[in-house]
């Protein structure tokens, strides 16, 4: 079963969470999270970071 199934998310949807932590944590070039204004994590963020 696709990770994406497991944990409810379609597969797009969980490779642009991936892309977002890796621009978070600088292994990939764009704008963090937090320099973009976010006022938190959202429960899906941290949802991905428990897996990668």
């Amino acid at each position: 079963m696709p990770v994406s199934a497991k944990i409810g998310c379609s597969a797009h949807r969980l490779n642009e969470w991936v892309k977002k932590a890796e621009v978070d944590s600088g292994k990939r070039a764009g704008v963090p999270t937090d320099a973009a204004g976010s006022a938190g994590r959202s429960r899906s963020g941290q949802m991905i970071r428990g897996i990668i």
